[in-house]
């Protein structure tokens, strides 16, 4: 494990100003590298770099306040989880996603009939 402790965040911010400084002193192809490969990790790694309010966590997840603050103190400590003044804020990759019923039930009838 690293002691480092800097965010992912903080982390690509520090490649694209590197990027630019290599940009402005010439190192054009360096500089798209570092470019393409800071974009290529904020791609997959969107739902850990996204952040929700309590509230859309609430319709994204179809679970209640009492469910995220009873989560949040732990979410805190690791850095999933943080306040925004008064209003708690979450990352997405924490937050399970609402099962659509309707949609997993057609999905199923569509394979028993192709079955």
């Amino acid at each position: 494990m690293t002691d480092d402790p800097r965010t992912l965040e903080q982390v690509l911010a520090d490649y694209r100003e590197e990027a630019a400084v290599l940009r402005v002193h010439g190192h054009r192809a360096q500089a798209e590298s570092m470019d393409r490969m800071a974009d290529d990790i904020a791609t997959v790694m969107v739902d850990y770099l996204t952040w929700l309010s309590e509230d859309d966590a609430m319709s994204r997840s179809g679970r209640g306040k009492d469910y995220l603050r009873a989560r949040f103190g732990g979410w805190l400590g690791n850095g999933m989880a943080e306040f925004r003044g008064r209003v708690r804020y979450f990352r997405a990759c924490v937050i399970p996603v609402r099962v659509n019923l309707d949609l997993a039930r057609g999905d199923a009838r569509r394979l028993a009939r192709a079955s």
